[in-house]
């Protein structure tokens, strides 16, 4: 039972889920199956939004019927489209922040600004030609399947097990914090932290009063958004570093280079110090937040 003060409001969390399902279905579909996707920033941007929402639900059924629900499997042809999209998405952000760095320094670069258009117009045809392999019921299918599964449990049970499921992600995050600088499990954290906003969001419409204050959802959130700006400038510098290397021609005035570099890597301490900062706070914490609440 939820201990203390806690019951579950009007519509409960079942209802919730379920609406929030059908709600990022149709966003999901809407631009999935939009010819202007492939040049629609806002479109890409939208559709993976929806997807992680989808895939935070999938992976709490996983937690609920682990026997029953493989979200990997039950996920793969919307995964592979996703991806897809990912790649034109990665391409826009590079650009976004190349051309932001420039602009803000006075430099520029022809060679990778052409290098960089070149290669975001074969992402974008690989996207288009994705598109007609994908249909509908590649994710309808497995999202009626889920809310199969759903009905057949009790609003006690669902609601139990979400708050225990965002609990052992903030103690499977406090392990993964590293000792020393570590993208990969920085990352790691960063999509924990996404997926444990989805639920404790939901959670908190289906009790009253709330399970967590909205200052600690607010903390959760500030840190996903921070980890998100840190993820795209690592990814940003790591390719820029690589090229040079590569394909040195694309730079060919070493000097502005090596300004442009300086200036990034000095934004990307900064994410990365805010990042991790905010993490300390919100895994420092944890405990005292949870502490007894279910």
């Amino acid at each position: 039972m939820i201990e203390g003060n806690n019951s579950v409001s009007h519509q409960g969390l079942k209802a919730i889920l379920e609406s929030y399902l059908r709600e990022n279905e149709a966003v999901f579909l809407k631009h999935a199956c939009s010819p202007a996707l492939p040049e629609s920033m806002l479109g890409i941007h939208q559709m993976r939004v929806a997807t992680k929402r989808l895939r935070s639900l999938y992976r709490l059924m996983a937690w609920l019927a682990p026997d029953l629900f493989n979200p990997k499997t039950e996920l793969k042809a919307v995964r592979r489209f996703f991806k897809a999209a990912g790649e034109v998405r990665d391409l826009q952000m590079r650009n976004q922040i190349f051309e932001g760095h420039c602009l803000k320094l006075g430099l520029d670069f022809p060679r990778y600004t052409s290098y960089l258009r070149a290669l975001r117009v074969k992402a974008q045809k690989e996207l288009r030609k994705r598109m007609p392999r994908f249909s509908a019921d590649m994710l309808t299918r497995p999202n009626a399947f889920l809310l199969g599964l759903l009905s057949h449990m009790s609003e006690e049970e669902v609601l139990q097990s979400a708050i225990q499921l965002v609990k052992q992600r903030e103690a499977d995050m406090l392990l993964l914090l590293p000792p020393k600088y570590d993208p990969e499990r920085l990352h790691q954290i960063r999509i924990q932290l996404k997926e444990n906003l989805y639920v404790m969001t939901q959670v908190n419409a289906a009790v009253e009063p709330p399970i967590w204050p909205d200052e600690r959802l607010e903390m959760v959130k500030k840190a996903a958004e921070t980890a998100g700006d840190w993820h795209d400038l690592e990814v940003f510098v790591a390719s820029l570093e690589q090229l040079h290397v590569g394909q040195a021609r694309l730079f060919p005035n070493e000097r502005h280079f090596e300004l442009l570099m300086g200036v990034l890597k000095e934004d990307l301490k900064h994410e990365l110090r805010r990042y991790q900062r905010q993490l300390k706070k919100l895994l420092g914490d944890a405990d005292a937040v949870t502490e007894g609440r279910a």
